[in-house]
């Protein structure tokens, strides 16, 4: 959390080699003078962070950091022997796209008490109800690790049209595959896709 000056009504998200690489920043407000700062990257994180604050102009209130588990198909998340069970952070249980974990992990807690009433196996309930749409996000974060300053720099602009914001506000992120599905039809996003076979 910080002190600055902030628009109550915009959320901002910072992309780029410069501000956050492979990942990204952003600034959620809370109040007109307090927001939540984040940044996300694989690469010397507290260096990216700090210089993000000074750039930006933000007072730290209080910090927390650590790692963020982007979905891993091949984890373990039940040892039904033994009654252990993992998730949400713990079954990365993460979206690789956007790192939001708390409705993914909700749902698999639903499917956890499930199991256990059911003695059912827990890992095939999750995956059946997430576990597709988590592979997906990665699938897309695996493509987005491709994209140069310039791709998202274009990518952005091409969001910003009025038929591509139609489609994202209309479905659920939870749900990428009719995203795409739906962009699929745009033909400006046919330049994307030496990435996708890169």
């Amino acid at each position: 959390r910080a002190k600055g000056t902030f628009d109550q009504n915009t959320y901002q998200t910072y992309f780029g080699n410069d501000v956050a690489p492979g990942l990204f920043a952003w600034i959620v407000p809370e109040s007109s003078t307090i927001a939540r700062v984040g940044l996300g990257t694989r690469h010397n994180a507290h260096f990216f962070f700090q210089k993000f604050m000074k750039e930006h102009k933000l007072t730290p209130i209080d910090t927390q950091a650590g790692p963020i588990p982007i979905y891993n198909p091949k984890i373990r998340t039940e040892c039904h022997k033994e009654s252990v069970y993992s998730i949400g952070d713990a079954a990365t249980q993460v979206k690789a796209t956007t790192l939001g974990g708390l409705i993914p992990g909700l749902k698999a807690a639903a499917c956890l008490t499930e199991a256990i009433e059911t003695q059912t196996s827990y890992e095939k309930r999750w995956k059946k109800e997430v576990g597709r749409d988590l592979w997906i996000h990665l699938k897309i974060r695996n493509v987005l690790d491709r994209f140069s300053d310039n791709d998202w720099n274009k990518l952005i602009v091409l969001m910003a049209q009025d038929k591509v914001k139609h489609i994202l506000e209309k479905h659920d992120r939870e749900k990428p595959m009719k995203i795409l599905a739906a962009l699929v039809k745009e033909p400006r996003l046919v330049r994307f896709l030496p990435k996708i076979f890169a």
